[in-house]
């Protein structure tokens, strides 16, 4: 409110100035100068310039440009999958080199047997392994119907099976049965022998008596109906002795 008291105070004396200038010119003004008029309120002197006039306004400074917005960059572009590498082929295994047997005979066969044992020297109550091994070692002809007949000896009792039913006489090809003292194995006429295989008989037997002269020896024989060119080597043989200790 003071500031508008003020500034119609000063307007006040502006009127009157004014009128009694008029008067002056219509002969009525005092010739009395009128005293230099106040501003209502005071300025410092720094503004004025050394006329006493106001300094011109500066110019006003034009408004900076705008920036310009920065253009957005381009999206990279994906990169294109790598195609996946074909997987390379299994090179295909080598095949194993089979055993060549020439034959001296080919439209013959010639069959092998031997025998063997688990222990050298036994006494009453042990068990011990005959092991009948039957080989096809020459000619070219199947082996036709092959036969192999074990010829067990009384003091020795055949053990088919142990205490839980696995197998303890058994045959490596063919079908084996048990007859008293005999143990045989076949091989049909469908699977017939070649050259270079070989046909293993495993007899588990227990010794229940002393062997006596007369019936200690074990005998092992292979047929075929097939031709066989050297029917000597188709029988072997174990003989028992008694050291007497």
């Amino acid at each position: 409110m003071r500031i508008l008291v003020r500034y119609v105070q000063g307007l006040s004396t502006a009127i009157v100035v004014l009128a009694l200038t008029m008067l002056g010119c219509l002969g009525f003004a005092d010739t009395t100068q009128a005293a230099p008029m106040q501003p209502s309120h005071p300025v410092h002197p720094s503004v004025f310039q050394d006329n006493g006039e106001l300094p011109p306004r500066p110019p006003a400074e034009p408004p900076d440009d705008p920036e310009e917005p920065e253009e957005p960059e381009e999206p990279e572009e994906p990169e294109e999958p790598e195609e996946p590498e074909e997987p390379e082929e299994p090179e295909e295994p080598e095949e194993p080199a089979k055993r060549r047997i020439e034959s001296s005979q080919p439209g013959y066969v010639d069959l092998v047997v031997t025998l063997e044992t688990s222990a050298d020297t036994v006494q009453v109550g042990d068990q011990f392994v005959i092991f009948a091994t039957i080989s096809y070692v020459d000619g070219g002809a199947p082996a036709n119907e092959v036969a192999v007949l074990h010829q067990i000896p009384s003091f020795l009792r055949i053990v088919q099976y142990d205490d839980v039913y696995n197998a303890l006489t058994k045959t490596s090809w063919g079908h084996l049965a048990i007859y008293d003292q005999t143990v045989s194995v076949t091989i049909p006429r469908q699977f017939p022998m070649a050259l270079g295989d070989v046909v293993v008989v495993q007899i588990t037997t227990e010794v229940v008596s002393e062997p006596s002269a007369d019936d200690a020896t074990l005998f092992a024989s292979v047929t075929t109906t097939s031709r066989d060119i050297r029917p000597d080597n188709n029988i072997a043989a174990i003989t028992f002795t008694n050291t007497g200790e």
